[in-house]
């Protein structure tokens, strides 16, 4: 027998030809894109197997043996599956199916999607997660993970299924996020948003601006009476020393503001960049994926876009980035 340093400790590891006995068409992984980069481990993190661990099971279980699977076979996993992918489709909404088939959504997480799924598959009665454990895959979100993969698929129910989800877990060339998500931890380079969006660690600085706007507006109704204040020494490090061009489809013209004017506004609690400002982070805030989702783009100056909704544009500057242009895309009488 081989041994193998898991995330949890150390478990025994019996390697078996899973791969010749179930093939994996619904389960492949979407191709990165620009908007959502594929991320790795850096080699000193705490989190990352090193090149003998890589192709071992992971989690707190064994890759199961040929006559594991057949009883698996036995005991109905496979429609047990079915019905959970099937299920869960119906429940997702609109927004979390377009962010769930969004280019480049390798690991989808966010945005309630895992929630879904332990609410409909893993929690009692279903048997789901018990067949996941006794398969050696026992991080529930990584169960999740396993069947929002299907759900995305589009598959048919013989083209995704139990046996394919446990081969994709022990045998993902993905090690580093399959580690992440076991180990409920960020792979090195990666942080999340309020909305639970994986962004990659250079934009932090963009995530912490936009969820600070969102944290100080009433989620209800836009209305700029319904804001808290907010501190000028969190906002500032955030703007353009230089002009910042705020465009509105419902505006005559652009508005160029200095950063001190943009201060002073948000400090009065009035203005145009006030409520330029306090309106994006309440279309931000307001959690549905398909107005909410931050999309990455461009070389040089930074595009961050919120579908449909906002263009923003940053510069970096001293290691991070810097607001110098807001977009407003939609009609608005707000």
């Amino acid at each position: 027998m081989n041994e193998a340093f898991g995330a949890r400790g150390v478990f025994t590891v019996r390697t078996v030809a899973l791969a010749a006995l179930v093939g994996c068409a619904g389960a492949t992984p979407a191709s990165d894109s620009a908007d959502f980069p594929s991320v790795s481990h850096q080699e000193n993190s705490p989190h990352a197997p090193n090149v003998e661990q890589a192709a071992r099971p992971r989690g707190c279980g064994v890759e199961p043996s040929l006559e594991d699977l057949k009883s698996f076979e036995a005991a109905g996993v496979q429609l047990e599956f079915r019905t959970c992918v099937e299920r869960v489709s119906s429940k997702l909404n609109g927004a979390q199916l377009g962010y769930l088939h969004s280019a480049g959504q390798t690991f989808p997480l966010g945005f309630g999607l895992e929630d879904t799924v332990r609410a409909n598959c893993l929690t009692a009665p279903a048997k789901l997660g018990n067949f996941f454990r006794d398969a050696g895959v026992c991080s529930g979100v990584a169960q999740a993970m396993l069947a929002l993969r299907c759900v995305r698929g589009g598959a048919a129910p013989s083209g995704c299924g139990f046996l394919d989800a446990v081969r994709e877990y022990f045998h993902s060339s993905e090690d580093a996020e399959w580690w992440s998500i076991e180990g409920d931890a960020l792979p090195v380079g990666v942080t999340t948003n309020r909305h639970g969006q994986r962004v990659p660690l250079e934009f932090a600085s963009v995530v912490t601006f936009l969820d600070y706007l969102a944290a100080h507006v009433d989620p209800g109704p836009y209305d700029p009476k319904h804001t808290t204040e907010m501190d000028a020494g969190e906002v500032e490090p955030h703007l353009s020393p230089g002009t910042i061009t705020f465009w509105d489809v419902n505006w005559a013209k652009p508005l160029k503001a200095t950063r001190g004017q943009v201060l002073r506004e948000l400090a009065a609690r009035r203005g145009p960049t006030f409520t330029a400002l306090t309106q994006l982070g309440w279309v931000y805030g307001a959690g549905a994926p398909q107005i909410s989702r931050l999309e990455f783009r461009g070389q040089g100056d930074l595009r961050v876009a919120l579908p449909e909704r906002y263009d923003l544009t940053f510069e970096r500057r001293d290691g991070s980035y810097v607001l110098v242009e807001v977009r407003q895309l939609m009609q608005s009488d707000l």
